[in-house]
């Protein structure tokens, strides 16, 4: 399932075994983070124009 979602992201990233997993959870916790933190700016922006 790791796989699947990370070639949706970005189709050319190489995934081997243990390796490609050590580097590739950091790169997936990082990049949700990033989604999470932008839904909540999109999230105020929205708010403020509803006011």
């Amino acid at each position: 399932m790791l796989h699947a979602l990370l070639q949706a992201i970005d189709p050319g990233l190489p995934l081997r075994g243990l390796v490609g997993e050590r580097v590739t959870l950091p790169l997936l916790r990082r990049l949700l983070a990033l989604l999470d933190q932008l839904l909540m700016l999109l999230r105020a922006l929205l708010n403020s124009i509803r006011r």
